[in-house]
């Protein structure tokens, strides 16, 4: 069990690398996963990918669940009023 536990947490750190996020912001989402495991998929990936002058791959954009809007989810001192108009432009716009 806990060779698959680490092999994941490389797992999840290359991806992070190949993506272009960065080390913290993969710890961030990660957070129930050794960093030392992160850290290790991480720095086996940027290695290669400069060994191999292979390009960050854009990661796709967030999904977030719940009323809230990324924009909301970013300003946290906006009142949930304003967050829940945002989040209804936004909708609208898309439309």
């Amino acid at each position: 069990m806990l060779n698959k536990q680490k092999a994941n947490g490389k797992a999840i750190g290359a991806s992070c690398r190949h993506s272009g996020r960065s080390l913290e912001d993969c710890f961030r989402r990660n957070g129930k996963v050794a960093k030392a495991d992160i850290f290790a998929g991480w720095k086996e990936m940027n290695e290669y990918m400069q060994s191999k002058k292979i390009n960050e791959v854009a990661p796709p954009p967030d999904v977030k669940t719940g009323s809230l809007s990324p924009i909301a989810d970013l300003d946290s001192s906006m009142p949930a009023s304003q967050a829940a108009e945002a989040s209804a432009t936004e909708k609208a716009a898309k439309h």
